[in-house]
């Protein structure tokens, strides 16, 4: 009488389903699932299936009627792999965040300064008030060399004559200070990112000159180009790191824009009809900066607590530089000497 038929699985028969689905090594199967998902950026599914590949093998190993060692190694390689990287990206992404709040060399947002920071203070007792924001740095522009004569135009006959002796180039107050000069920041905004500057500077062309003499924007701040003359008028606008540009006005009363993107000081500005003519536009990379007027002074408001060099140009007197150190809701103040 022959014997029951065996009807147990060989090693060589594979698990129920032929060995095409490990079923019987659920560990191998998960690791192959989630190694295929784990190309998704979501670096735990690349662990666990590089785990349950471990425990699969592991399996696979004790009883090798089970199969699932391919679904294994699967889960292995490829959630090993994108784990490995989903794992670094996220770390990385971490630190450099915590490095951003913590004030450190990453991009930061300094708070917005006021709108217009060229228009000077109109007196000392002006620049040097109380921070109402940020730290302050504020001081005078002293005049120390030869004393200078203005002229009048109006006690001059042509028009011609009228343009060739008026002069903008060095104008010092009763007291002493200087106007026509600019302050700036020059170095310790680094790694700041600033507010898009808001409205338009003008330029006028009158009859004699431009005004204002020396007009600083930020980079990138629309500039109007005026004629305010009764006549023709066309700027000749001489750029190096900003493009040379020629602008002619027909008629009275016409303006033009442009903007400029590059940090620049200065910009010369001249007239084609009349070379005596002359103005300067400083293009500045924040915005911190003053153009001093009739009270000589400047301030600079707004700034985050930090060490800065400032510098002040002037266009025959050149350029100084200072260091300072700004604290919050503090101010310091400066005197700037030519």
């Amino acid at each position: 009488m022959p014997g029951p038929v065996s009807r147990g699985l060989s090693a060589g028969q594979g698990d129920a389903t032929g060995g095409l689905i490990p079923y019987k090594n659920i560990p191998a199967l998960m690791a192959y699932y989630f190694g295929v998902f784990s190309i998704i950026p979501f670096f735990p599914i690349g662990i666990a299936a590089f785990v349950l590949g471990i425990v699969g093998l592991k399996r696979r190993k004790r009883n090798p009627i089970i199969r699932g060692a391919a679904h294994a190694w699967i889960g292995i390689i490829v959630g090993g792999l994108f784990g490995l990287i989903w794992t670094v990206l996220t770390f990385l992404l971490a630190a450099a965040a915590i490095g951003s709040t913590a004030g450190g060399r990453g991009v930061r947002t300094a708070s917005p300064a006021p709108a217009i920071q060229h228009q000077a203070p109109i007196s000392r007792a002006d620049a040097l008030r109380a921070p109402s924001q940020g730290g302050v740095v504020a001081g005078t522009l002293l005049y120390t060399g030869q004393p200078v004569t203005p002229v009048n135009p109006s006690s001059l006959k042509t028009l011609e004559d009228r343009i060739s002796a008026y002069t903008d180039e060095l104008v010092v107050n009763p007291d002493g200070s200087l106007c026509n000069v600019l302050v700036y920041v020059k170095e310790g905004l680094e790694g700041y990112e600033f507010f898009k500057p808001r409205g338009r500077a003008v330029i006028n062309a009158t009859e004699i000159d431009f005004f204002p003499h020396v007009l600083a924007v930020q980079a990138d701040q629309p500039v109007e180009f005026r004629n305010c003359a009764g006549d023709v008028q066309d700027w000749i606008i001489q750029g190096i790191a900003n493009s040379s540009v020629s602008l002619n006005q027909p008629k009275p009363g016409m303006t033009m824009e442009r903007t400029f993107a590059f940090p620049e000081v200065p910009i010369r500005v001249t007239s084609r009809l009349y070379p005596s003519m002359g103005a300067y536009i400083c293009i500045i990379d924040n915005p911190f900066f003053n153009v001093t007027g009739p009270a000589g002074v400047f301030r600079l408001e707004g700034l985050p607590p930090g060490t800065y060099v400032i510098e002040s140009w002037h266009e025959s007197l050149g350029t100084t530089q200072q260091t300072v150190t700004v604290r919050e809701g503090a101010l310091t103040s400066i005197t700037i000497k030519y």
